[in-house]
């Protein structure tokens, strides 16, 4: 018996092109589709080291998405018409994946604040920033020069250094109120208000990062401001850190208090961490699209709020302005009549 022969290689360049492009395909959608599949299964994944390899891989689901649409498009393209006519399906079940990843595993679980549907007065509206300026930013005019266009008012600033103090300083002189907290490493913070508040305070918990809370004197009533800074998940133990701490800001909103909470997360709506938020009842007030500069593909800067309490407004993100982070803003109108049992 002969032993069977492999095809050889196409000749020429254009055909060892479309032969080799072929060959990759279907690892190129297997990894896209291996991908867009993680929110759906992740958060069952119980040791911790699988459970931070799987939080720091689920959070690209923007470029797997790119990554499938491009292995789709070249097998459309190169494949033979024979070939396409038997694996049309292809296609359709990487769509499918993708909706299903969507409409299951994200957007019931952290969903988008009701832009109208309630009783909203915008006369009672709040228009809040929060900017990561990223730890050595010298770009301070293009940053004031922004902020007075935007006339925000609540304004968080994160990775504020003391090299930052006359950045800080001509802001306090646009807010009535203002509270800095500077250091040395990517942790400091800075909260400016056009509104009275008390109790303001700045906390660190003991292995945490420093997070901002105020009770502010807002039009339509008292409002509670949450501004924090998570670690990044670069280790198994930063990660579990910030999922405790989206897990006891998840009990927060169940007091009835009107609330935001904002800052950078350092975790994206596909990971199970940041989605228990939803969970809690705290509702997105900004959309899906990249906060950060890393592939331009991560949205990890929010604002939250309770939805019991808020209708979206407008929404969007500010320019690149010397930082790896583009400030998210949102303004958020209050429920006029806000329900009895708010959930």
């Amino acid at each position: 018996m002969k032993a069977a022969v492999a095809p050889a290689p196409p000749a020429t360049w254009p055909a060892r092109l479309r032969y080799g492009l072929m060959r990759r395909q279907p690892v190129l959608l297997s990894l896209a589709m291996l991908g867009l599949s993680l929110p759906l299964w992740q958060a069952r994944v119980r040791p911790p080291l699988a459970a931070w390899l799987m939080d720091l891989a689920v959070h690209w689901q923007w470029p797997y998405l790119m990554l499938g649409t491009l292995a789709v498009s070249l097998w459309l393209a190169l494949a033979p018409h024979d070939e396409r006519r038997h694996m049309w399906p292809l296609p359709l079940l990487f769509a499918a994946l993708a909706a299903l990843t969507m409409g299951v595993a994200v957007l019931p679980r952290l969903p988008a604040m009701p832009a109208d549907g309630g009783p909203a007065a915008e006369a009672a509206s709040i228009k809040v920033v929060s900017f990561n300026v990223q730890i050595d930013n010298a770009s301070h005019a293009a940053i004031l020069d922004w902020v007075d266009a935007a006339r925000p008012d609540v304004l968080a600033l994160l990775e504020v250094t003391p090299a930052m103090a006359p950045l800080v300083d001509a802001l306090a002189t646009r807010f009535p109120q203002a509270l800095s907290r500077p250091r040395d490493d990517p942790f400091g913070l800075a909260v400016f208000s056009r509104h009275p508040w008390q109790d303001a305070r700045v906390e660190t918990p003991e292995g945490g990062t420093p997070a901002f809370w105020a009770r502010l004197q807002a039009p339509g009533g008292d409002i509670g401001l949450h501004v924090i800074h998570p670690m990044p998940p670069v280790s198994a133990a930063d990660r579990a850190t910030r999922d405790a701490l989206f897990a006891r800001l998840a009990a927060v909103p169940q007091d009835g208090l009107p609330r935001v909470l904002m800052g950078d997360f350092n975790a994206t709506p596909w990971s199970a961490g940041l989605r228990r938020l939803g969970e809690g009842g705290w509702a997105r007030a900004n959309g899906l699209r990249p906060t950060f500069a890393l592939g331009r593909s991560l949205p990890i800067d929010h604002i939250l709020a309770t939805p019991a309490h808020w209708r979206r407004g407008d929404t969007g993100l500010g320019p690149w302005l010397g930082s790896d982070h583009r400030p998210v803003w949102a303004r958020l109108h209050r429920v006029s009549t806000p329900p009895a049992n708010p959930q």
